[in-house]
């Protein structure tokens, strides 16, 4: 178990900071535009800090997500802002399903991360929501789906995360949660066979940044510009850059990457 909890550990770090490492290439990922007062040095200590965090907070999870909740507040304290809210979420399902069905295989892995997401509180996640910034509810603003504004006054919330998710399929990082991380594994995978554990270029991270933003929607367009400007982004990635401010795609990179580093050995 130790040495699954030293992979997960180093996974997630790696992870995190890695991840905008491919900005500069694909001239287009909108964390430091959402965000203009912070830099690539805040990912890298944010992987630095949740690495370790992750872990202690897996060890303590009741299967209600409470500990999500946990690290979303941590987030908080430290940066002032929701630097990584999509991103923590789905490396903590993760780790969770890595720690507790004691594998570093991908798809056993997603597995018990999707049994964890399955059990979840949804009072949990909607109080990280919540503490993340008032705002970030908007995530989940769509024509499909209701105001937020009454359940969150309600000092109960009820019913599972795994359905709220399904509820908009226009967030890429909901859908891949939902779905049981398919696009992360296959993407983990290809990178496996092509780079055989070599540490990732920059080009290397854009490609795959590339292609979660030619399959997918991103919700950060989807948002401010509404479902034309986001389907044209997606098409433009395909071929080449878009003009568009990319942003919630870049979750699906970080959880790619965290399954190729479990699946990689080195230090501690």
């Amino acid at each position: 178990m130790e040495g699954i909890e030293r992979r997960v550990r180093r996974a997630i770090a790696l992870a995190i900071m890695l991840e905008p490492t491919g900005w500069g290439i694909s001239g287009n990922v909108s964390r430091t535009r959402d965000h203009p007062d912070k830099t690539i040095q805040d990912y890298i200590v944010l992987g630095y800090e949740m690495g370790s965090k992750v872990v202690e907070v897996v060890k303590r999870e009741r299967g209600d997500g409470s500990g999500f909740l946990i690290l979303v507040e941590d987030m908080m304290r430290m940066f002032q802002t929701n630097l990584a809210f999509g991103e923590i979420f789905l490396l903590y399902l993760n780790a969770f399903g890595a720690m507790n069905e004691k594998s570093l295989d991908i798809d056993t892995v997603a597995e018990g991360g999707a049994k964890l997401l399955f059990s979840m509180k949804l009072e949990n996640y909607m109080k990280a929501l919540r503490a993340s910034s008032p705002s970030f509810i908007g995530r989940f603003s769509s024509s499909l789906i209701p105001s937020l504004t009454p359940p969150l006054s309600r000092n109960r919330i009820d019913g599972r995360v795994m359905n709220f998710l399904r509820l908009n399929p226009f967030d890429p990082v909901s859908l891949e949660a939902s779905r049981g991380f398919p696009f992360s594994r296959s993407n983990s995978k290809r990178l496996l066979s092509n780079l055989s554990c070599r540490i990732p270029n920059s080009e290397d991270i854009d490609f795959v940044f590339r292609r979660a933003c030619c399959t997918h929607i991103d919700f950060l367009v989807y948002r401010k510009r509404g479902i034309e400007a986001a389907e044209q982004a997606s098409k433009e990635c395909c071929f080449e850059k878009t003009e568009e401010s990319i942003g919630s795609i870049s979750d699906l990179v970080a959880l790619t990457l965290f399954y190729y580093f479990l699946n990689c050995s080195g230090g501690s």
